[in-house]
């Protein structure tokens, strides 16, 4: 029998529109490795959905250093080993490729959404609900400490996945030094620094978390930047 060991959850966010939460994707690794498995559950059954059955749950049964996640119920954004052969890898090992993958269609047949270098230590995308926005980004992982992020705003709160016409909205890079963190709160951006920052005017120590409207931030328009923490001799920052 198999030892598996639990790597995580991810679960299915549609919004305020729709609370149910019902949905999770489970990731498993064998025996403690670095790798895992993936399988879909189902909160409200308390069961795995299985990928052969009505429902079609999402299911990754070859171990791999992959990065999932839902951009909608019937949609994942996706990363792995897909060819079995490392060539989606990057050289540390992690997603280089992130496909989309529809519920119901097998994996092989997922589209290919965004590609880091073959040097990057790994590539991810992600989409989410915000308190009333819609956030996606995609994310070259350069170095442990060092990133670029890509991001887009699809819509307001309601719409089931990403249509078409969303897909024609591009993505651009978001200014922000290469070894700070990103994230948001509604529709701010919360810059998290590792370096001093000098810009527009304004000047924030390393170590500070920055907030600015993500519209103005992508304009790299800081005149409106604060310093929501500032570190100390005695106190600092924490994810």
């Amino acid at each position: 029998a198999k030892t598996w060991v639990w790597h995580g959850s991810i679960l299915l966010d549609e919004g305020p529109t729709n609370t149910k939460c019902d949905r999770a994707l489970i990731k498993l690794s064998p025996g403690g490795s670095d790798a895992d498995i993936c399988r879909e559950f189902c909160l409200s059954t308390e069961t795995f959905v299985d990928p052969n059955g009505n429902e079609q749950g999402f299911e990754i049964t070859t171990p791999a250093k992959t990065r999932i996640s839902y951009r909608s119920r019937n949609e994942c954004l996706v990363g792995t080993d897909f060819h079995h052969d490392k060539s989606t890898l990057t050289d540390s090992g992690y997603p280089r490729v992130v496909k989309s993958w529809k519920r119901g269609t097998p994996l092989s047949e997922a589209v290919t959404v965004f590609e880091a270098q073959q040097t990057d230590i790994a590539a991810n995308m992600y989409s989410y609900h915000d308190r009333g926005y819609v956030h996606e980004f995609q994310l070259r992982s350069i170095t442990f400490y060092t990133s670029q992020y890509l991001y887009r705003a699809l819509s307001v709160e309601g719409v089931a996945g990403v249509t078409a016409d969303m897909e024609e909205v591009p993505f651009r890079e978001v200014p922000i030094p290469e070894d700070a963190e990103l994230g948001t709160f509604a529709n701010t951006a919360l810059v998290t620094l590792r370096s001093d920052l000098n810009v527009g005017g304004k000047s924030f120590k390393a170590g500070s978390m920055v907030a600015l409207p993500m519209p103005e931030l992508m304009e790299n328009d800081w005149a409106n930047a604060v310093a929501m923490f500032t570190p100390t001799l005695s106190r600092s920052l924490s994810s």
